[in-house]
């Protein structure tokens, strides 16, 4: 039974979690397993509006989202939320310097629709760790 405390982050983390892994299985139902190549033929357009990037990036939010509905569930949505917002930011600079370069050898395959999801994802990493840190705080102002 739970006491209530941290709830919202929980259900913040719970959520990334579930859209991480949608958008990593709508990425390889988009390119698939056949290979990690940077972006497949005919997809090199970083404008178009598929999330899939590549199969690399795919499979890091296949891995994310499983991560942060195992801490969700363990009551871990702070650690996940501190954890998630160091991904999400070097995801996100990563992101920012491959649309810059536009090299189309990006491992990641870096477009516009990848780098909103990951400043998204950085933001609700912020909001889950301060949701997190409101619960503690109010638990400990409860105990005194």
């Amino acid at each position: 039974m739970t006491n209530g405390r941290g709830t919202g982050a929980r259900v913040l983390c719970g959520l990334l979690g579930a859209a991480l892994l949608t958008f990593g299985i709508i990425g390889l139902a988009q390119i698939g397993l056949s290979g990690f190549a940077p972006v497949p033929e005919g997809t090199a357009d970083r404008t178009d509006v598929s999330f899939g990037g590549s199969t690399l990036l795919s499979v890091i939010h296949l891995i994310m989202g499983a991560l942060a509905l195992f801490a969700a569930l363990r009551n871990g949505a702070r650690m996940a939320g501190l954890f998630g917002m160091i991904a999400f930011a070097g995801l996100l600079a990563y992101d920012i310097v491959a649309l810059i370069a536009d090299d189309p050898d990006d491992p990641l395959g870096a477009r516009w629709p990848v780098l909103v999801l990951h400043a998204l994802g950085l933001l609700a990493c912020v909001l889950m760790v301060a949701l997190a840190n409101r619960a503690t705080h109010d638990f400990e102002g409860e105990q005194h």
